[in-house]
This record gives C-alpha cells, structure tokens and sequence, in this order.
C-alpha cells in the first residue's frame, strides 16, 4: 500500500545516526496536518534512498501534469 506523506503530513525535520552495529539510520519527523501529532519513522539508508526516489517520481508526476508537460517514462520511471 502507497500513502501519498504530503496529504497528511508535514516533514519537520531529516536527521541521521548511526546504530551500535554501524548501520546509517534516517529519522523523519513528521507534523499530522489534522491534529498536530509529531511522529518520527527511522529508516535504512537503502529504504531513505527508496522513499526520496518515489518522491522524486511524485514531483515530476506533479509537475508535468500542472504544466501541461507529456509524461515520458523511461524503465518505469518518469524522466
């Protein structure tokens, strides 16, 4: 399941740590646009990676469709 973070929240705020184990981590901190709620998810660097990659994906989804500009995907992705 897809949820589009930008109906529902507001980015807060990206910080990254490190994990006894040495593995980069990627804490987000989310705002609820409905009641105020302040949420953090953590992340992998692998999965951080994925998620600003299908918000690229969104933007450019977005931004073609606003301006009227021809979609053209390329392997599945919108270039």
């Amino acid at each position: 399941m897809r949820i589009n973070l930008t109906d529902f929240y507001d980015v807060n705020g990206v910080e990254y740590w490190r994990t006894p184990a040495n593995v980069l981590m990627y804490d987000i901190e989310l705002i609820s646009k409905s009641t105020g709620e302040v949420i953090t998810w953590s992340f992998t660097e692998e999965y951080f990676d994925k998620l600003l990659d299908e918000m690229e994906q969104e933007y450019k989804y977005l931004y073609c469709t606003i301006h009227d500009i021809p979609i053209v995907y390329h392997y599945g992705k919108i270039i």
